[in-house]
């Protein structure tokens, strides 16, 4: 299988970055049918889908490590009161049944910046505004993307092989593509220079870095084996 996944850094201002608040997310649920129960299990999956939206608000601002130990707050404070943080939603798909399990695909606005304020308010995540001095704002995007939950890799492997690279918090999501707002510590152009030569799952990396302006752009064109 071949794909194109495409990053763009470009410089912002650290207003923008503090406006990116909601999140549009594409994300299927899924659903068990029972036996003339079509209504409710339409309910199950637009639900399930709603909080694999939060989820992956939340697997974006913690490490895995930090969820696991902190799961009883994150289930209190946040699933538990889903409705707060999932502001709106459309269906784009639904109705699909296949061996009694039902699937929606529903475009979710998720208020990523409340999931934020009631992690910092727990304890759980460290307020990004305490360290952002000497930092730039950038934007990070990724295209091409095949599957959405792929992207906890591909966060993971830019903030690991550029550790100046904070706050990585997403913008948008859906439809192959995402976009997150994030802040640099140094120079772009220096933090090209740590980035590895291999994405997840062996796919080759080609690197090409564009000046113009007053604005930086990284480009990083993947083809996976």
């Amino acid at each position: 299988m071949r794909y194109f996944i495409t990053i763009f850094l470009a410089i912002l201002s650290f207003n923008a970055v503090a406006r990116a608040e909601l999140v549009t997310i594409e994300v299927k649920g899924e659903a068990h049918v029972e036996e003339e129960a079509l209504s409710q299990a339409t309910l199950n999956a637009v639900n399930d889908a709603k909080k694999k939206a939060v989820e992956l608000q939340i697997l974006s601002l913690l490490p895995e490590d930090v969820i696991e130990k902190s799961s009883k707050i994150i289930q209190e404070k946040i699933y538990d009161q889903m409705e707060r943080f999932v502001v709106r939603y459309s269906t784009v798909k639904s109705g699909e049944v296949y061996e009694n399990i039902l699937t929606v695909t529903l475009e979710a606005v998720v208020d990523v910046g409340s999931i934020r304020r009631e992690l910092v308010k727990s304890a759980i995540l460290k307020n990004p505004a305490e360290s952002t001095t000497g930092k730039e704002a950038i934007e990070v995007r990724f295209t091409g993307i095949k599957e959405i939950t792929r992207l906890a890799r591909y966060e993971e492997w830019l903030q690991t092989s550029v550790p100046g690279i904070k706050s990585l918090l997403p913008r948008s999501m859906k439809s192959g593509e995402a976009i997150y707002s994030a802040m640099i510590d140094g120079s772009l152009r220096e933090a090209v220079s740590l980035l590895g030569s291999r994405m997840p799952d062996g796919a080759r990396v080609t690197l090409n870095v564009d000046d113009q302006q007053s604005k930086t752009r990284l480009e990083i064109q993947v083809l996976e084996k």
